[in-house]
């Protein structure tokens, strides 16, 4: 049995949200486990290492998700490691720079009152919209995101398992 506690203090209305998205498609909840998953088995959900805590992952997958439905791709026939591969492409033609994500409004500019100019990744807290769920991402620690994104990104295009995927 697989289990992924969080304790925290998401809202009663975010995670209604949260839930009715998972519950929108059938394969949200499977691309979400494999996504946590690959950044459990690849140590990148240690937000006190400078990288990107569990639930972080969550809402930037939902966000990518929600990315796709809006911009109609073709998710209905997209196998999980379809998806997996458009979650990895997703995260390396992201601009980081100068955009954020935020679960209810995707994809937005960063707001230079709202976050600090300095932050690499900016991942709203669906509960608290002024906080950023990923200000631990360090300039050292984000190009090593990045080199894991690449990686998973080669992997699944060479056709490498799930399984394989998520081995260190």
């Amino acid at each position: 049995m697989h289990a992924d506690v969080s304790i925290g203090t998401i809202n009663v209305e975010s995670l209604r949200s949260i839930m009715e998205l998972m519950d929108s498609d059938k394969r949200i909840r499977p691309l979400l486990f494999s996504i946590k998953k690959w950044a459990k088995e690849r140590n990148l959900n240690d937000a006190h290492a400078g990288k990107i805590k569990n639930f972080g992952w969550t809402v930037i997958g939902l966000v990518y998700f929600n990315c796709c439905k809006a911009e109609q791709q073709p998710l209905e026939s997209s196998s999980l490691e379809q998806l997996l591969i458009g979650f990895f492409e997703f995260l390396l033609h992201f601009n980081w720079k100068e955009k954020r994500m935020n679960l209810r409004l995707g994809i937005v500019d960063k707001e230079p009152l709202k976050f600090d100019s300095e932050t690499l990744v900016c991942v709203e807290d669906p509960s608290a919209p002024f906080v950023n769920m990923t200000f631990h991402v360090t300039p050292k620690t984000f190009p090593f995101l990045q080199k894991e994104w690449n990686r998973a990104l080669h992997m699944l295009k060479q056709g490498t398992t799930l399984q394989s995927l998520f081995k260190s």
